[in-house]
């Protein structure tokens, strides 16, 4: 979830955004249609009168299901990968076309920087390791490529880095002294999402894959299996999983959400753990790749909002998510935070308010833990309460749990915040941005996505967000990079992305090794 963006320095004027509340309803759809390579045809008068067909590839073994004695294990992010997905989404059947309301205009505006964001970020991150990244047709394909031209030449205000935080003068070299890999176009993969059998309407929607690609989980068996977490377009959509008691929640349309078309995206870790050749690890459980965060021994924190919640997992109890999320993801210890419902599409995604940043430390946004009227908490103050109130119990835990959950005996668990952005983002969005109007809409301060801790961590790199507000773009880099001394920290604007509700780790999902 984003927050607001506040007007004055004061912490208890900021107060909870609606993170991607405008998602449009689908304006336009388009049909993509299948193009099947023509069959070559050999030599000499014979093979002219008589197409040969070339032989078929051999079909690969189709992956098995896990073993009922197999048990699995999710890494922390920033275990080895082996790739990062991406899809080159944010198309008009998603974001609209821009006609009517000052929202649709902005959002319309930022779909085609968004589109940029994502070559952005996927250039960076090919600094350090595979990107792959879905396309919906070829049409897609060649924009992309046109776009990630345009970004490996440095040209544009958002195609360089900021030299006073990240690097020297000459655009080479880090603060830290490390020299600055080279992006390297030929780790980015673009794939044209043609699986008939997994994914006969085609398609990418959206960019979040975050929250649509599977999350992989290690097996016991040495095998790495795709969780499909059967995306319903953040509840917009009846489950997959034979659950009785769905409700869609109509406060969401009251604040201002709108369905979106999601027919590609629902497919997509289908599509993915097809692609990949593994196995595809079923659950019963409805929920998003940013609703959840581990640290890779066991341990998680999530919303409440949006997992127990009757338009993902109608019926449940954290009890049963417990059980079920130890099955798939192992995962014995689960911190629950409240995070807030129907005020943005995710429900409150915990991506947006705590990260795990190593085995016992979490960065958590902070807003100055009160609302505008300087008398209830914000959410971040809620959030940070369940939070404090966890660390307590930690405190209380055994030797051995301490080293199984958090990695040493003598553990504590650690909590760092960090700050949100105030109102100069907006001036800075403008200012990056010529001629191109992004903050029409009244109600801007509630949809931008202006987080710290949506930063994604890569192989032996930190990318995350620059917003324009100086002072706290530089507190947010510092503690970041000191929470991550052997990685380069790199930090970006990503004024598309973040003006359609999301940031850097919405629009990545990690592949694990």
């Amino acid at each position: 979830m984003s927050k607001k963006i506040s007007a004055s320095i004061s912490p208890i004027e900021i107060v909870a955004m609606r993170r991607r509340r405008f998602m449009q309803s689908a304006t336009t759809l388009f049909a993509t249609s299948l193009i099947l390579p023509l069959a070559a045809c050999g030599g000499g008068s014979e093979a002219a009168a008589s197409p040969v067909t070339p032989p078929s590839p051999p079909t690969p073994p189709t992956p098995q299901p896990p073993l009922p004695s197999v048990s699995f294990m999710a890494p922390k992010e920033g275990a080895i990968h082996a790739a990062t997905w991406m899809a080159y989404g944010a198309s008009v059947s998603a974001w609209g076309n821009g006609v009517g309301t000052a929202e649709e205009r902005d959002l319309n505006n930022s779909r085609v920087l968004a589109r940029e964001d994502l070559m952005r970020i996927a250039a960076q991150l090919s600094r350090f390791e595979p990107v792959k990244m879905l396309v919906a047709n070829d049409a897609d394909k060649a924009e992309a490529n046109a776009l990630l031209d345009k970004v490996l030449a440095g040209t544009g205000t958002q195609n360089s880095l900021n030299p006073s935080k990240t690097i020297t003068s000459d655009g080479k070299i880090f603060s830290n002294g490390v020299a600055l890999p080279a992006m390297n176009r030929s780790r980015i993969e673009l794939i044209v999402k043609t699986d008939n059998k997994v994914n006969p309407n085609q398609g990418v929607n959206d960019l979040w894959t975050r929250d649509a690609a599977p999350v992989f989980s290690k097996g016991s068996d040495g095998k790495v299996y795709g969780i499909d977490f059967n995306f319903n377009g953040w509840g917009q959509e009846k489950p997959r999983t034979g659950l009785s008691g769905w409700v869609k929640d109509p406060l969401k349309a009251t604040n201002g959400v709108r369905d979106q078309d999601i027919d590609g995206d629902k497919t997509t870790a289908a599509f993915i753990t097809s692609k990949l050749g593994i196995s595809s690890l079923s659950t019963w459980l409805t929920m998003e790749g940013g609703a959840i965060e581990v640290n890779g021994l066991g341990m998680a924190v999530v919303a409440e909002s949006c997992i127990i919640n009757n338009n993902r997992n109608p019926g449940k109890t954290k009890a049963d998510f417990e059980a079920e999320i130890k099955r798939v993801m192992g995962v014995s210890k689960v911190i629950w935070i409240p995070g807030v419902k129907a005020q943005e599409v995710t429900d409150g995604h915990v991506d947006f308010y705590a990260r795990f940043s190593n085995d016992n430390t979490l960065f958590f946004n902070w807003d100055g833990g009160l609302s505008l009227d300087g008398k209830s908490k914000s959410t971040d103050g809620k959030n940070k309460d369940a939070l404090v109130a966890y660390q307590a119990q930690v405190a209380s835990w055994s030797a051995a749990d301490k080293l199984a959950y958090l990695g040493s005996a003598s553990a504590t668990l650690n909590l760092i915040e960090l700050p949100t952005p105030l109102a100069s983002v907006k001036t800075a969005i403008a200012a990056r941005n010529p001629g191109i109007s992004m903050t029409e809409r009244k109600n801007f301060d509630d949809t931008f996505a202006a987080g710290y801790v949506g930063y994604y961590e890569a192989n032996s790199c930190i990318l995350m967000g620059q917003f324009g507000d100086v002072a706290a773009d530089k507190i947010a880099f510092d503690k970041i990079q000191a929470a991550y001394p052997d990685r380069i920290v790199i930090q970006i604007a990503t004024d598309g992305v973040g003006n359609g509700g999301g940031t850097i780790h919405c629009a990545t999902q990690q592949q694990i090794s």
